[in-house]
């Protein structure tokens, strides 16, 4: 009898390596997804910090900014800087106060919008105090000239200072299906002292 001679993989061999590349690639691209969202979690949290530093550091400098609606080059010190977390509109904004502020600022003032572009970004923010359990859409952090004085007002209320407040970073599905779901990163800081612990 002539030996036979065996060339190439039989059927089964061929699908069972297609399986498992395809296994290995659904994993792998659930890693993939899950990082990418981290990074943008990390992004947003560091934006924030970055931008409660410069309206910390703005207000202990005495930075002087153009005047709103003048044209004549006059400067003027804000009252405040801050920045507001805006969870509905998924926003964060850096802005020199002017003038009185009522969780509102004219479009002159603002000084920086992240995403820049007319984007948001996809992670969904909540804002809360932890200790009193009370949660808004909107949260401004207030640091007034020249000693960077603290305050923080809210869609609803300006907080005296015994509050802890967290902003949570959740990736958007998380919020939709589950409530119970855990942040991706959390920013906690105490109405007291006015920054990031």
């Amino acid at each position: 009898m002539a030996a036979m001679i065996r060339r190439g993989f039989t059927l089964v061999e061929v699908l069972l390596v297609v399986l498992i590349i395809t296994i290995l690639s659904v994993a792998g691209f659930g890693g993939i997804i899950r990082l990418q969202q981290n990074a943008e979690a990390n992004e947003i949290q560091s934006e924030i910090i970055d931008m409660i530093n410069l309206s910390r550091s703005y207000a202990l400098n005495g930075k002087q900014l153009k005047k709103c609606g003048e044209t004549d080059g006059a400067v003027v010190l804000p009252r405040a800087f801050g920045v507001k977390i805006d969870a509905s509109s998924k926003k964060l904004y850096l802005f020199a106060d002017q003038k009185d502020p009522q969780n509102e600022f004219d479009e002159c003032e603002i000084l920086k919008v992240y995403p820049s572009s007319d984007l948001s970004f996809s992670q969904h923010l909540t804002i809360e105090d932890s200790l009193n359990g009370l949660t808004w859409e909107s949260a401004m952090l207030l640091y007034a000239p020249p000693f960077a004085d603290f305050s923080f007002l809210t869609d609803t209320t300006n907080l005296d200072l015994s509050h802890q407040i967290t902003v949570n970073i959740f990736q958007n599905a998380d919020v939709q299906n589950n409530e119970d779901s855990l942040p991706l990163k959390q920013l906690t800081f105490s109405t007291r002292l006015g920054i990031p612990q």
